[in-house]
C-alpha cells in the first residue's frame, strides 16, 4: 500500500451520533468518497465518542467494518440511518445486523463487535483529539489546518474549494 504523496491530507473528526456530522456526510460524503477512490486526497476519519456509550459502540463497530474492507459503506449507512442521540438504538446486535446488510459475512466481524475489540483504539482517538483541542464535531482539517466550519461544512462548493486550495 504505497503512501499517497502530493495530495491534500483531510482529517475528519466526527461522532456517529452527532447530527451536524450526519449533515456534513450528506453534503460532502460522496465527494470525499470520490477523492479517496480516485486517490486525489488522503483521508483519515477520527471517530470520537463525545456523546457516550453508543458512540463508542459505533466507533468500535466502524473499526471492525474496516477490517472487512467495508468502512466507507458502514460510515455512509450509519449516518443515513442515524437515530436520536443515546436512545438505546445502537447495540452490538444492531451492528451485527448492519454488517449483514453491508454484505459482511465473516464471523470475525461479529466477534469484533461483541468483544468490543477496538475499544482501546476508540479511547486513544478520544485522547488524541483532546490533545489537539478538538472539542466539537465535525472538525475537519486539511493539511493540519482547520477549515471554516461556518462555510465549508454546509456547502459542497466551499468544501471543494478548501480542498482545491490545499
Amino acid at each position: 500500500n504505497k503512501e499517497l504523496t502530493g495530495v491534500p491530507f483531510i482529517e475528519i473528526y466526527e461522532d456517529f451520533q452527532c447530527p451536524a456530522c450526519a449533515r456534513f456526510e450528506a453534503i460532502n460524503g460522496p465527494y470525499i468518497e470520490e477523492l479517496i477512490t480516485t486517490k486525489k486526497a488522503k483521508v483519515a476519519f477520527h471517530m470520537l465518542s463525545f456523546l457516550g456509550g453508543e458512540s463508542q459502540l459505533a466507533a468500535n463497530a466502524s473499526a471492525c467494518s474496516a477490517d472487512q474492507g467495508k468502512f466507507l459503506e458502514f460510515h455512509k449507512t450509519l449516518y443515513a440511518n442515524q437515530p436520536a442521540e443515546n436512545t438505546g438504538a445502537w447495540t452490538s446486535q444492531y451492528f451485527a445486523t448492519l454488517g449483514i446488510g453491508l454484505g459482511i459475512s465473516s464471523s470475525d466481524y461479529d466477534k469484533c463487535v461483541q468483544g468490543q475489540d477496538y475499544m482501546g483504539w476508540v479511547k486513544n482517538v478520544a485522547e488524541e483529539g483532546s490533545k489537539r483541542n478538538i472539542n466539537s464535531t465535525p472538525t475537519v482539517l486539511i493539511n493540519g489546518k482547520e477549515i471554516d466550519r461556518n462555510t465549508a461544512y454546509n456547502s459542497l462548493a466551499d468544501f471543494m474549494l478548501a480542498v482545491e486550495k490545499a
